[in-house]
């Protein structure tokens, strides 16, 4: 047998224990409850760990290599994306600070736990795919380990996550950084779902802000940053 045969086969079932693993986690999270009175379910949150640990056990088990980091080709630039939406939806939301910022903190951090997984894991793997091949698994894959048995049939949601696949796939391809993929999956995740009034003109001012430094911090004019 070909060593490139050989290959194929050991990234085809690391892929396959790595989602097995990712769903078998999610389906138990759900028979958690809810652990505060932040709309934050620990099932959600367990939910979300789940690509992680699938990512981790077929890293470690399998030696398999990712190609994506947690800072990506900027340390600095990483850490500037994380500050800029706690700087600025603390600012919109100072009534309630600490909730706010709380609540963000956690919907970043289970959109990490996910992207590890999805953008980490399972884009290092596809790397070497055509990108439309890429984008259609991710999506695939994605749909079926969100949806419960009555969103299997709806095209709308696979379009959004397609259409977001899109995205975040353009990202790490362009910085490698999970940090920022993280961000902007948490972000939107948290606009809808935590602002009392998401459709508010200073909630959408703070979105487009937010994205918009965020893209100019990663795509901007290279500016030398001296720390002294």
């Amino acid at each position: 047998m070909k060593i490139s045969s050989i290959l194929k086969q050991k990234r085809t079932w690391s892929i396959m224990l790595f989602y097995v693993l990712a769903v078998l986690i999610r389906v138990v999270s759900t028979r958690f409850e809810t652990i505060d009175p932040s709309h934050v379910k620990l099932g959600d949150f367990v939910g979300g760990l789940s690509p992680l640990i699938g990512a981790i056990v077929v890293i470690l088990a399998l030696r398999r290599k990712m190609k994506t980091s947690l800072f990506g080709t900027s340390v600095t630039k990483s850490i500037l994306t994380l500050a800029v939406p706690f700087v600025l939806f603390g600012i919109v939301d100072y009534k309630e600070i600490g909730l706010c910022l709380w609540l963000l903190f956690v919907y970043l951090l289970y959109a990490f736990f996910e992207e590890v997984g999805w953008r980490g894991y399972l884009y290092s793997e596809l790397i070497g795919c055509k990108i439309i091949h890429r984008l259609l698994l991710t999506t695939l894959l994605w749909f079926f380990w969100h949806c419960r048995a009555w969103q299997i049939g709806d095209v709308g949601f696979f379009a959004l996550l397609f259409l977001a696949s899109f995205g975040l796939d353009k990202l790490i391809r362009d910085t490698h950084s999970l940090i920022l993929v993280a961000c902007f999956h948490g972000l939107f995740n948290f606009y809808f779902k935590c602002l009392s009034d998401p459709s508010h003109w200073s909630s959408i001012v703070c979105l487009v802000i937010t994205i918009m430094l965020w893209l100019y911090i990663w795509y901007g004019p290279k500016v030398k940053i001296c720390w002294r």
